[in-house]
């Protein structure tokens, strides 16, 4: 009865969070990001012909874009969703977005654990299910929310292998850290990192109370899967995502600053530099100031964290600022219950390694995508400090019913700010205004018409995504970086204006339609005959023909 009661509740709260996720999902977020077109028609493309846009067939590991391999396993979800939903970019979404939400199953598996209360299970599950970070990251086709999914599926089955040494779970926490790797690159540095701290657990249980530990094949594994990050880190393609964005690329700018303090000092302070200006200090306070700035209040509750990227919501931050509140119950409350302790040991040590793969780039950062696995030990907090303000008090008033007024204030703010205010912001960092072109030319051109379109780096993918067209040929006509000179009469230029073009390259392209950015300049005999509005109102692009004579 109690595990159908129980059943019946997370049911519920899982049909809260798919509500959130789901609801105006093909409109919003209304721009359509690259990543997103690429990922929903790449996968509807490797189902379809049976390879991606360079030829290779059926490829597991990568899809190299530009040198940033991406991973692909998610792709492949995003297209089996096309045969359900159609083409659309509900489609693409989809499979993030039902993930997203199953997520709450595991999360109050490890909290119910963890509080050793079935009212702080709940609640962490409640507050996972209407969270801003992991709303905003769901609905926006992002790996790392299938990443955190498989990474809690890991961290439950270690819980239960803890309790019952089944080696049904062992397995089973294998097999899931095995597909974290297919997944998002930063769990190739958390999974080591989870062994490793279920090792120092069960090490830490026999100081401790002399009981017979389980931490040898915590460790062992944990060993393994770091010796297997390293080898993939040896790899073009296993390196390449960061090599761009690690603190020890020249875009940190760590060795820039050494190098300029070094110059401060003049030409007889060799001995000094050494000491104070070596890419070890730099390196390492770089590292520092990285690692704590994931768990600043600014990053965590307010929306500094995402306004100037592509999931920026104004007003609202990736937590409630309720939250605050919460962790700071859970922090002034010392736990009686004492077999919790080797399991609230085990998150501890997640909580201090959760900001490390982040806290190692420095691109966008800090990065609100990289640091979501920062959400599980801070929800399992917020969770328990909620349920333990419903025994509080305040002014003879219960003061989880109080926070818990607070909780929804906050999030029909963030509701309000999400659905009606992000959009404007969001767009400028989202590729606004290449669906729309790729409409306009489906809807408005006939398919003889010569088209040409500037700063086109993203435009081919959109267009075959809004013609629905998955030929063969088109693998063996896309060049590296995903560029193509032609898509049927359709031709995609890098050139930012029509300005740029020569006299020579206006005649090779004779009676033919120009789009380019409202921004540019309009070229002598030249008119426009008709403009493009991008989602952003600021964002208009300018339809031009030459004049006839």
């Amino acid at each position: 009865m109690h595990t159908l009661i129980r059943l019946r509740w997370l049911i519920l709260i899982f049909f809260v969070a798919l509500f959130f996720r789901v609801v105006f999902l093909g409109s919003l977020p209304a721009t359509f990001f690259v990543d997103e077109v690429l990922s929903g028609y790449l996968g509807r493309y490797l189902w379809e012909t049976g390879k991606d846009l360079y030829g290779n067939v059926w490829p597991l590991l990568y899809f190299n874009k530009f040198g940033d391999y991406y991973i692909i396993l998610p792709m492949y979800l995003d297209g089996i969703s096309t045969y359900f939903f159609g083409v659309t970019r509900f489609a693409v979404r989809f499979p993030t977005v039902l993930i997203g939400a199953l997520s709450i199953f595991p999360i109050y598996g490890i909290s119910r654990r963890f509080s050793q209360s079935s009212l702080s299970g709940y609640l962490t599950a409640l507050l996972f299910a209407i969270t801003p970070w992991h709303i905003v990251l769901s609905r926006a086709t992002t790996e790392s929310v299938i990443e955190l999914f498989v990474l809690l599926l890991v961290i439950w089955s270690l819980l239960k292998h803890f309790e019952s040494r089944a080696i049904r779970w062992f397995i089973f926490a294998i097999g899931m850290s095995v597909l974290s790797y297919f997944v998002y690159h930063v769990s190739r540095v958390l999974v080591p990192l989870i062994w490793l701290s279920a090792g120092v657990r069960g090490f830490f249980s026999l100081l401790r109370m002399g009981v017979r530990p389980v931490w040898k094949p915590y460790v062992v594994a944990g060993v393994l899967f770091l010796f297997f990050t390293m080898m993939i880190g040896r790899t073009d393609w296993g390196k390449g995502r960061f090599s761009q964005t690690s603190i020890f690329s020249e875009q940190s700018g760590v060795s820039i600053r050494m190098d300029e303090m070094t110059y401060n000092l003049g030409s007889n302070a060799v001995f000094l530099a050494r000491i104070f200006h070596n890419k070890v200090v730099g390196y390492s306070r770089e590292f520092v100031n990285q690692y704590l700035s994931y768990y600043s209040p600014l990053y965590v509750f307010t929306s500094q964290a995402w306004m100037k990227t592509r999931y920026a919501v104004p007003e609202s931050g990736p937590l409630f600022v309720v939250g605050l509140v919460f962790i700071l119950l859970f922090v002034s409350q010392k736990s009686q219950k004492k077999d919790a302790y080797f399991v609230r040991l085990f998150i501890f040590l997640l909580c201090a390694v959760a900001p490390l793969p982040a806290a190692m780039a420095v691109i966008e950062s800090p990065n609100i995508r990289r640091s979501l696995f920062v959400l599980v030990p801070l929800l399992l907090f917020a969770g328990e400090g909620w349920a333990r303000s419903f025994s509080l008090r305040i002014w003879k008033l219960n003061l989880g019913m109080l926070l818990s007024v607070l909780v929804f204030a906050e999030l029909f703010l963030f509701s309000y700010y999400y659905v009606k205010q992000s959009n404007m912001y969001s767009s400028l960092y989202r590729t606004d205004g290449m669906p729309e072109i790729a409409q306009y030319i489906d809807e408005k051109l006939s398919e003889t018409q010569t088209v040409v379109v500037f700063d086109a780096v993203d435009f081919p993918l959109y267009y075959l995504f809004q013609k629905r067209d998955f030929s063969t040929d088109w693998s063996s006509r896309f060049r590296f970086g995903l560029e193509i000179d032609s898509m049927n009469m359709v031709y995609p230029t890098r050139k930012k204006c029509a300005m740029d073009f020569s006299t020579d390259e206006f005649a090779r392209y004779e009676n033919a339609v120009f789009i380019q950015s409202s921004g540019c300049e309009v070229p002598l005999h030249f008119e426009k005959i008709a403009q493009i509005q991008a989602q952003n109102q600021l964002i208009r692009f300018d339809v031009l023909k030459r004049q006839q004579k």
